[in-house]
């Protein structure tokens, strides 16, 4: 139930917690003239919250606001046990639990969304589809991670009572199975900056401080360490979406920060620095 309104003349804004198990925490903007087009549900990565689509570092309006601008209602929600949703014993919160939370909130809007996903979880977008592919009108990944079907095993080089060492590719990884994973600077400057270019530099500090870490048992799955991460059993839905009306033309992909046009599509393979907190997605009509 929204717990908070604000209203200007052309967008209305609502917060609360959703309805869900568990329960998680959203914002909402609608356009205040109904434009016929879809919803848009905007889901976070890792170490973010739902605020990186509401705001850049350096104070400018953020995806959401721009979305809802071009006459979409959003929804930007937090994951559950993460940020604004309040806390839950980190042991329960797995992939399975963050899609069981954002197939309810799926489920409670009046009509089919259109669901962006970004990094870690793009692996829960796939899973939705197959869950609630008749709610879900076209799903939309930057940078999203892959479904375990498609990412490799990786080999344990290191086991102990409270953390694994993994190899991925060529580096070496120590995940941690209690304790959240924080993200250090050597993982923000070239995992979620890159050097592209766009990033406000001149905010990094702030934006660094505004990161949380990643919950240990999402961390494991996400490594898809002894083949932990969500599978998708049923393929079909996850081999065509169509964009409405209202969206064609819209995006093919946004895997560089840049709208193309065409139908949508989305490549699993993540690039170097793809991150919403960059500012804007450009023109979409």
């Amino acid at each position: 139930m929204p717990d908070q309104q604000e209203a200007d003349d052309t967008m209305h804004r609502t917060s609360g917690f959703a309805a869900t198990d568990p329960a998680i925490y959203y914002d909402a903007m609608r356009p205040a003239l109904s434009t016929g087009r879809p919803p848009l549900v905007l889901v976070h990565g890792a170490a973010h919250t739902g605020s990186c689509y509401l705001q850049t570092p350096d104070g400018r309006k953020g995806w959401a606001q721009q979305f809802a601008a071009l006459g979409y209602p959003v929804l930007v929600p937090d994951w559950p046990g993460v940020g604004r949703s309040g806390r839950m014993n980190f042991s329960e919160l797995t992939g399975a639990v963050v899609c069981r939370a954002f197939g309810g909130l799926i489920d409670s809007l009046d009509e089919p969304c259109v669901l962006l996903t970004h990094s870690m979880s793009g692996a829960y977008g796939w899973r939705l589809v197959e869950t609630h592919g008749d709610r879900i009108r076209g799903v939309i990944g930057v940078a999203p991670s892959p479904p375990g079907d498609l990412e490799p095993v990786p080999p344990i080089l290191e086991r102990g009572d409270d953390y694994v060492v993994i190899r991925r590719g060529a580096f070496e990884r120590r995940v941690d199975l209690l304790q959240p994973t924080p993200f250090d600077d050597d993982l923000v400057e070239n995992k979620l900056i890159g050097g592209g270019g766009q990033f406000p530099r001149d905010f990094l500090t702030a934006y660094k401080r505004s990161l949380g870490a990643a919950p240990p048992r999402l961390s494991y799955e996400r490594s898809n360490i002894e083949g932990s991460q969500l599978h998708i059993t049923d393929t079909a839905p996850n081999r065509c979406w169509l964009f409405p009306p209202s969206m064609t033309g819209t995006t093919r992909r946004i895997m560089t920060g840049r709208w193309l046009p065409g139908s949508a599509t989305s490549v699993p393979n993540r690039p170097t620095g793809t991150c919403p907190t960059r500012g804007s997605p450009a023109t979409a009509t």
